[in-house]
């Protein structure tokens, strides 16, 4: 008889058996860090069909189990250009919204940047926190939240914008206008420390002119003390005080950039990001002009703001630094 060789049994795949379970695979999916997530769906063909087959339910699975408040902030569909079409063409349906004639078409979902952009203003808004804790300047709970919530109103090009999102008492309570002036005055302790914020009470302001937090993390981490960074730090403070500076005298009055609209310098502090436009009232300001006209009387807990996380409240003593 002919001898019939036994079929060799392929090694066993501990990754390829995982995400033959859909369970499995998302429970993988949603506890991996963004990056390794994205790198996964990129080099793996069968996660990579797995999360177009249900790319919405991976992306909310994964946001609610790692940033479910950022969500909330950065709702998907007020970006247009971080949404795609359901890779598995599912219609949009009937909704009192969606006229009928509408209904069969394929309907807009989140894509992976947008998940990408919520994560990363979670680690930002995280690390902001961690950093200032080690400089000795707690701040209260929910801090992390008042920051993204300040980086939504960053994105707002009008001050009309930025004042209706202040009012509306859902996404901005009295509690977040107080949180928001804690964070203010920590921040405020930290940029004017004469060994390591510089002592310029400047820098508040200026950070908050800008359009994300992002310069805010590199200031704190210290990333503009390089001097190989000193250029790129230049460039951020005339895109926000350019008249500012000019006045005061450091460049020529023929400045060419004087004429143009079009420069990016001086135009943060403009609305829509344009120089000829009205000027654009930071944050900071706007905050505290609501809580002002909501009369929350903040100014009588300046002292308490600055003694949060610094002092016991039971007894009075210092609280250790975070070592």
């Amino acid at each position: 008889p002919t001898p019939t060789a036994t079929p060799l049994r392929p090694p066993f795949n501990l990754l390829q058996n995982i995400l033959d379970n859909s369970d499995l695979s998302l429970a993988l999916a949603i506890n991996l860090p963004i990056k390794q997530f994205i790198d996964l769906y990129a080099i793996s063909k069968h996660f990579h069909w797995e999360v177009n087959s249900h790319l919405q339910g991976y992306i909310k699975a994964y946001i609610a189990h790692n940033a479910p408040d950022t969500a909330k902030i950065f709702k998907w569909s007020q970006y247009a250009k971080s949404t795609i079409y359901d890779p598995a063409v599912r219609p949009i349906g009937i909704h009192p919204a969606v006229p009928l004639a509408f209904r069969d078409r394929n309907r807009t979902i989140p894509a992976l940047r947008w998940l990408q952009k919520v994560m990363h203003r979670e680690h930002v808004a995280n690390k902001i926190v961690s950093l200032l804790a080690c400089e000795g300047l707690r701040l209260p709970h929910g801090t992390t939240t008042i920051i993204k919530k300040i980086w939504f109103l960053l994105e707002q090009p009008t001050c009309g914008q930025r004042a209706a999102t202040l009012k509306d008492r859902k996404s901005w309570t009295d509690r977040d206008l107080l949180l928001a002036t804690i964070l203010f005055h920590k921040l405020d302790l930290r940029f004017t420390d004469p060994e390591h914020g510089k002592g310029e009470p400047a820098l508040r302001t200026f950070l908050l002119t800008q359009k994300s937090l992002d310069p805010m993390l590199r200031v704190l981490e210290g990333y503009y003390s390089r001097k190989d960074k000193y250029t790129e730090f230049v460039n951020l403070i005339l895109e926000a005080f350019y008249n500012e500076v000019r006045h005061a005298g450091m460049f020529d009055e023929d400045d060419e950039d004087d004429d143009n609209e079009d420069s990016e310098f001086g135009a943060l502090g403009r609305e829509h990001w344009y120089r000829p436009c009205p000027p654009l009232a930071s944050p900071d300001t706007m905050i505290l002009y609501e809580a002002f006209a909501q009369g929350l009387n903040l100014q009588k807990f300046i002292v308490d703001s600055i003694l949060w996380g610094n002092a016991d409240p039971r007894d009075g003593g210092a609280i250790p630094p975070i070592r």
